[in-house]
């Protein structure tokens, strides 16, 4: 793939993220009612557990300087403030859902805690390294993810904490069918050996993969 079209398929996920930022803020919204607050639960789990394993693995947030990259609107960086992180980036490229990570930062009272970046995490410099770095839901639209996950690994001193979505007989081809028609980009599927290989490609020290129960994929937990 060239880098045009790299950058292309990059800015259909851009367009995708601003349009959609509005659908991803009710998944986390427990005031959210009726049909979609019941939609959400019940087939947008696999959500929720990635949610629960990142923190989990993150555990004691007290003092730790954490990167969430792809940070949507916000959730897992104001939760991580809220657990008393020392600071937390949020780097995302869709102005949309930087608009409602800012909202929810400015109501929960975490600006000096949590900072947003609109950026393309591959082009940003980060002279700091963090504790953690988190990408939640990016692979999946990554034509190159070995890149991806080196960066990942050069700005980390802890661990990397990072999801894959694996291939599926039913749903990964309507997935993909129904991005391609809505002009939403590509997604990217991974096998369980697709991740090791990668993590291996990259080097880190020590990795482990974390099966996403209620759903298909792994959440990959790396130390650089």
């Amino acid at each position: 793939m060239t880098t045009n079209e790299m950058e292309k398929e990059l800015e259909f996920v851009n367009r995708r993220f601003d349009r959609d930022a509005g659908v991803f803020e009710a998944i986390y919204n427990d005031e959210e009612k009726g049909f979609t607050r019941w939609f959400n639960k019940n087939f947008r789990k696999p959500i929720y557990e990635r949610f629960d394993i990142a923190m989990n693995t993150v555990g004691d947030a007290r003092g730790k300087s954490i990167i969430d990259v792809g940070c949507g609107t916000g959730v897992y960086i104001t939760n991580l403030g809220q657990k008393g992180a020392k600071s937390v980036l949020g780097v995302d490229f869709s102005e949309g859902m930087l608009r409602i990570a800012g909202e929810r930062i400015k109501k929960l009272n975490l600006e000096k805690t949590c900072s947003l970046r609109r950026a393309n995490f591959l082009e940003l410099e980060t002279p700091e390294k963090f504790d953690y770095s988190i990408a939640m839901g990016v692979f999946d639209y990554l034509p190159d993810p070995v890149t991806f996950l080196n960066k990942l690994k050069s700005v980390t001193t802890g661990k990397v904490i990072a999801s894959f979505p694996s291939h599926s007989l039913i749903r990964g081809p309507l997935r993909k069918l129904r991005y391609i028609l809505t002009s939403r980009g590509n997604v990217y599927y991974y096998s369980k050996a697709d991740i090791e290989k990668l993590a291996k490609m990259v080097g880190f020290s020590h990795f482990e993969l974390v099966p996403v129960k209620t759903g298909s994929g792994f959440v990959l937990v790396a130390t650089p």
